[in-house]
């Protein structure tokens, strides 16, 4: 992150760290989903990760020593539904280190941004509805935030 955007920023990040600090109590680190493929906030470090595909765009740094496994930031803000060009870049992301070994799929408390990337590679990738995707990532992983309709 730029120095003086991290200046400008600072009060509204650090409110949004302690919130996360807080929010991240309530929730298990990370959730197996299929195959290879976790899901998890921004500090699930349990594993040895081969590759982490990270959509936060809050923290200036990666949540991994970036040497030890393939890293891919997708930059997304939190709330808004991930766009479509990022969903692409993510699944195609996740395919080609899955087989590899462990994939974490992450944004800053595994609810929302991390789901619906998991959501769109089980479409995708494994010929899920979405219904049928929400339904399972919401039974793994109760405090997922899918959308209204699902």
């Amino acid at each position: 992150m730029d120095p003086f955007a991290l200046f400008a920023l600072f009060p509204a990040l650090c409110s949004l760290w302690v919130w996360h600090a807080w929010r991240r109590q309530q929730f298990s680190p990370t959730t197996h989903v299929l195959g290879n493929v976790y899901i998890g906030g921004f500090f699930s470090k349990e594993k040895q990760w081969t590759a982490v595909l990270d959509l936060t765009s809050e923290y200036p740094v990666p949540s991994i020593d970036v040497t030890q496994a393939a890293y891919f930031n997708i930059p997304c803000l939190d709330n808004v539904d991930v766009p479509d060009y990022a969903l692409r870049e993510g699944v195609r992301f996740i395919d080609s280190h899955c087989k590899a070994g462990p994939v974490l799929v992450h944004c800053a408390i595994g609810r929302f941004r991390s789901a619906r990337m998991v959501v769109s590679w089980l479409q995708h990738s494994h010929g899920y509805s979405e219904r049928e995707a929400w339904q399972l990532l919401k039974r793994l992983r109760p405090h997922v935030n899918p959308p209204i309709n699902m």
